[in-house]
């Protein structure tokens, strides 16, 4: 499911990069923005998340062969 929740955090930064570069108005360049701001936010919070669930199973290996092995 991160996959998919990474797919669209570029999704919204290519957009809205894309419509915060146009010339159309100020209405569509806020949207732009909105656009890329969110999916700064989604992708980072994914990227970080799966970050720290890779940190939390390697920490549960390292006390699983420290209990193996005393």
């Amino acid at each position: 499911m991160k996959e998919v929740e990474v797919i669209i955090g570029i999704i919204f930064i290519v957009l809205g990069a894309i419509l915060f570069s146009m010339n159309w108005g100020n209405i569509i360049k806020l949207f732009g923005f909105v656009l890329l701001s969110a999916g700064i936010i989604i992708y980072v919070l994914v990227v970080d998340s799966i970050d720290e669930k890779k940190e939390k199973n390697e920490i549960k290996k390292k006390d699983i062969v420290l209990r193996i092995f005393p």
